[in-house]
Formats: C-alpha cells, structure tokens, sequence
C-alpha cells in the first residue's frame, strides 16, 4: 500500500495512528522520496542535497528529512499535511510581542525556526535548548538552512532544577521527540545518552539577559524540574510560558501537573488549557481535560489582556470561530 493510499485509510479510521506511522516509515525507507504529498498540505517539495533529504514547505522553510525518526516534525509533516497547527498559531501571535523567546526541548527545531523567523523581522532574538547530541546536530544544521543564525542562540543543554550531567533516554521507535531523563517507553529499546542540564536561573544570569518575554517548554515531563530551576527569572521577567503538561510522562517524574499550576499560582499566573479551537481558563488539571498543552500569563501581561485580541486574529486567520471560557482573564484570583 503506497503513502496516498496509506493516509486515506488512516483518515477513513481503518488503521490506527501509531500502525500508520509505523507502515509510512516502511514506505519511506523503500523509496526514500515522497511521491504522493497531501493535496492540501504544507509542504512543496522533497530534496535530496548531497544524500540529506530536505523537506521545503510552500512558505520556504527547510528541514531535513529523517525517515528513522519517527515522530519528528518532517515525518508528520508528510504523513498528515500539517503539524501542531493550532499550537504554531497560538505561539505566533504570542510572539508578536516578544523580543526574547526560549524554546527549551527544541528537538529539530520546528518552533524554533517558525518563530525565529517571525521574531527576526523587528530584531528579536531566540534561544534553543537542546541537550541530545544527534538531535542538536539536525536542529544546528536546519537553523543553517534557513539562514538563521543570527537571530538565534542554540545551545546542547536540557533545563532543569540542579545543574548537573545525567542520562537520558532515547526510544528506537518513538525516537527523539520522547528523549527524557526517565524510561518513558520501558516496552521499546532505549539508547542510554549523557547530556548537560542547567538551572534557567544560572542561563540567563550567565548571559545577563534584560529580559524574557516568552518561553516554550516540551521536555517530556521534566517541565515542572524546568520552572523549579528558574523562578528568580520568572519573578523578573514573567514571561508568557507555554508548557506540554502530560499525566503520564509527570507521573513518571513523581508529580502531578498540578503541582506545576501550583506553583505557578503562587507566583501570579493564570492557566489557561488549549484545546481544539478553544483556551479554557482553568484552576487545576482534572479528568474532563484532555488537553496536554497549556498556557500561563502573569497577571501583569500585557498578553493577558490582549487573549481576546489574539484569539480573533486566529479566527480571521482561518475562518473559524476559537473562543475563550472561564472567569475574568484578567484576574489571578480565584
């Protein structure tokens, strides 16, 4: 069964999506090119550049294709069109009104370089964290693509709440996107790799940073270890923070993302659930939220108060009709 036929009978919900991956992956590895792209998807055209595939959307942005790493950016780019559309949106309209954004588990660089891009225009600048050396190498050279470089910082470190170096864990089939300081996927192999952690604190103090207007994490439940390690910066700068808060991955950390709103409540910010189309304001997580993305704004934002704003330029965007629920945005109190 060739790709095109392959996503119609995952779109008709005749496979599963993990057995979809894993067949597409086999298709790729035969021809190593991908003749059937999605009517109606983002990307133009595939490469072959001195035996690297790279993948170039129809806005110009370039990624090099690895068909082995399952779930990263190119690969579900090409199995579904699009990637993570409505979370890029959200993080776009963000960073209109930032100059300095963190991206920490910047894996091969989709947000970064989507962001860098946008920020780039009116001098801003982005920093990447990304602490698997393989990993780190693709999102250097994908940087490199899109002449980036001077409007970005990468560095090959994870964020956490102690410096140290530690291991982390690498699943064969999973791949990258799922590197965590914990065994995430115990029924697949892992590849055991030692990479440096630092506090946020000690970057930005080292770098004497003014300021930090928007920080994206997805580090596979280490993002609670993340926001512990830096709350002298958050105090300061009290930045947009968009964190990936999953129950299972904190679950394996010892925690719940509760304690993460938590904590966060005490320093002055609201959470906000992003779901399909929706943000929902939020007090805690519970059994009726699915979402796995979530939004903090400190109660002095000027993001916070634009919400509304923000949500009607993404509804004329794309013609659909995003709304926010919950109490008084603007208040941090219950």
């Amino acid at each position: 069964m060739n790709i095109a036929k392959l996503r119609s009978a995952y779109a008709r919900g005749e496979i599963p999506r993990d057995e979809f991956w894993l067949r597409a992956q086999q298709e790729y590895r035969r021809t190593r090119e991908h003749s059937s792209l999605p009517a109606n998807g983002v990307v133009q055209r595939i490469r072959n550049a001195g035996g690297d595939l790279i993948i170039e959307l129809h806005d110009g942005l370039r990624m090099r294709w690895d068909p082995e790493d399952l779930r990263t950016a190119p690969n579900m780019l090409l199995n579904h069109g699009a990637y993570e559309s409505q979370e890029l949106q959200i993080l776009r309209e963000i960073a209109r009104h930032a100059q300095i954004v963190f991206d920490v588990g910047a894996n091969v660089g989709w947000y970064t370089l989507n962001i860098a891009r946008s920020i780039a225009r009116r001098g801003g600048h982005l920093y990447a964290f990304e602490p698997i050396p393989s990993t780190f190498q693709t999102l250097q050279e994908n940087v490199r693509l899109n002449a980036l470089q001077s409007c970005t910082t990468l560095s090959q470190l994870g964020l956490g709440e102690t410096a140290d170096e530690v291991e982390f864990y690498v699943p064969n089939v999973t791949g990258s996107v799922a590197a965590s300081q914990r065994r995430l996927f115990e029924q697949q192999d892992n590849q055991k790799v030692r990479a440096k952690i630092v506090r946020l604190d000690d970057f930005v103090a080292e770098r004497a940073l003014k300021r930090l207007d928007l920080l994206k994490c997805d580090i596979e439940g280490g993002e609670l270890l993340m926001l512990k390690g830096g709350l002298d910066t958050l105090r300061r700068f009290r930045p947009v923070l968009f964190l990936e808060l999953l129950r299972k991955w904190s679950k394996v950390y010892g925690y719940h993302p509760n304690d993460a709103i938590t904590l966060l409540k005490r320093e002055g910010y609201a959470s906000y659930a992003i779901g399909e189309r929706r943000i929902e304001r939020i007090s805690e997580i519970d059994d009726e939220i699915q979402c796995t993305n979530f939004l903090f704004v400190h109660g002095d934002s000027v993001i916070l108060k634009q919400l509304d704003d923000l949500l009607n330029r993404m509804s004329t965007a794309t013609g659909e009709n995003p709304v926010i629920t919950g109490e008084n945005p603007v208040s941090t109190g219950e």
